[in-house]
């Protein structure tokens, strides 16, 4: 195997690298971030393979949601979130599997510079959120079928899922790093 054959996977491995230091050394401020991920049921991923120009709006309704989310939480109409987030097409297994991954400052900026940290909380609210503007998206488009949307409403198992880690501190910046790297 020639050395050049390793080229991409290196070029690879150099950009996550370089954007994960970027993010934490000019962009991030210095409070508590967490990952989040978001993810949609299988019987719906067709509609987003063969609508690449759907997944702009896959990620506006996660991002319109998790700040409804956190405004709600803290009450803060006005708070301003910090999000950085990026759509992955395929899973482990190099199935098409649109989901979104998101690096989030862990509360929302006031004007007066304070940031307000969300307390510990369920992502219940903010999964059943998503998901029913995922239907009503779908919907309004007139992709998904009325009985169709009804039947993913009355789903108790949906295959919507909203994912949070752990919260990573301001002065755990490899951590932070890696999170960063990760969701590109």
């Amino acid at each position: 195997m020639r050395p050049n054959q390793w080229t991409p996977m290196v070029h690879k491995k150099r950009l996550e690298q370089l954007f994960g230091a970027l993010l934490t050394d000019t962009i991030l401020f210095p409070v508590p971030h967490r990952h989040f991920t978001f993810a949609i049921p299988k019987m719906l991923r067709p509609y987003f393979r063969f609508n690449r120009e759907l997944l702009k709006d896959f990620c506006r309704l996660a991002h319109e949601c998790l700040v409804e989310y956190m405004q709600t939480t803290l009450g803060l109409p006005d708070g301003i979130p910090g999000i950085v987030m990026a759509i992955h097409t395929f899973g482990e297994y190099m199935d098409f599997h649109p989901h979104l991954h998101a690096l989030v400052a862990d509360g929302l900026f006031v004007r007066e510079g304070l940031f307000h940290v969300l307390p510990e909380v369920s992502l219940k609210p903010v999964e059943e959120l998503f998901r029913a503007r995922v239907i009503t998206f779908l919907t309004e488009k007139s992709l998904l079928p009325i009985d169709r949307a009804r039947m993913l409403r009355g789903w108790v198992h949906s295959g919507f899922n909203v994912y949070r880690s752990r919260r990573v501190l301001p002065n755990e910046r490899e951590d932070l790093e890696r999170l960063a790297q990760y969701i590109i």
